[in-house]
């Protein structure tokens, strides 16, 4: 099951991770899957246990999505978000920081799939600014509508740490440098898929927290930018001749 929770392929390193048996014993249950025709490794058709056990950057695919999928389907959808978020808080207590970045997806929709209320805090914060992170790589690579969820994620996860620290009326309060890298984030990815009105509704909160105007300058252009891509001239002119009567 954390096999399949970790998608199709997946890597044998990762899953000695985030699973508490012996890497000799793993690699067992892996052998027989193989050998019964459930999984294929990515380097041999037919691997023997003896062998396996010196490749733990080897990846393994289950033979057919329909596998996976009935694994998967082998147990409640809450004990399987509980597992999910389980195996996400060892993938990041495992990896070296230096490597999350080759992994961060996998760790960060491992973590988004747990419950919620399984956080800590300190982890509410923390998966934030992965989430952050999550949402501006997967903008940079052209997946706004996915960068988008991350940002917005973030947010949630920031909002839930108000009904933890007493007297925290706003998530702005918590951290208002990442509240500004989330929104900002959102606008563009919001922008960029043409969802216009939640673009505005990230710009606005931006607006309404940030006093500086230098630092709304990032809104500000993705804001007159998207006039421009509506053939709203005027408007755009009006935004940026706004913008510059507050420098």
């Amino acid at each position: 099951i954390s096999a399949a929770c970790l998608g199709n392929p997946f890597e044998l390193n990762k899953l000695a991770m985030c699973s508490d048996l012996p890497l000799a014993q793993i690699v067992e249950v892996l052998d027989e899957a193989v050998k019964e025709g459930f999984l294929v490794p990515s380097e041999l058709k037919k691997t023997a246990a003896d062998n396996l056990r010196k490749m733990k950057n080897l990846s393994f695919s289950f033979s057919h999505d329909s596998i996976q999928k009935a694994v998967l389907e082998r147990i409640e959808g809450p004990e399987l978000r509980v597992r999910s978020g389980k195996m996400g808080m060892k993938l990041l207590t495992r990896i070296l920081p230096s490597s999350l970045a080759d992994d961060l997806f996998l760790v960060v929709d491992l973590l988004n799939n747990g419950p919620k209320g399984f956080h800590c805090p300190m982890d509410l914060h923390r998966f934030a600014m992965i989430n952050c992170e999550a949402g501006f790589t997967s903008l940079h690579r052209g997946g706004y509508e996915p960068a988008l969820k991350f940002f917005r994620k973030g947010i949630e996860l920031l909002e839930m740490m108000i009904d933890r620290e007493a007297g925290t009326i706003s998530i702005w309060e918590i951290d208002s440098e990442l509240c500004l890298g989330l929104n900002e984030g959102a606008a563009q990815a919001a922008f960029l898929s043409g969802t216009y009105e939640q673009m505005d509704m990230f710009i606005h909160e931006v607006d309404r927290h940030i006093h500086e105007p230098i630092k709304k300058t990032t809104i500000y252009e993705i804001k007159t930018s998207s006039l421009y891509a509506r053939n709203k001239l005027d408007e755009a002119i009006d935004v940026s001749l706004d913008f510059v009567g507050l420098l």
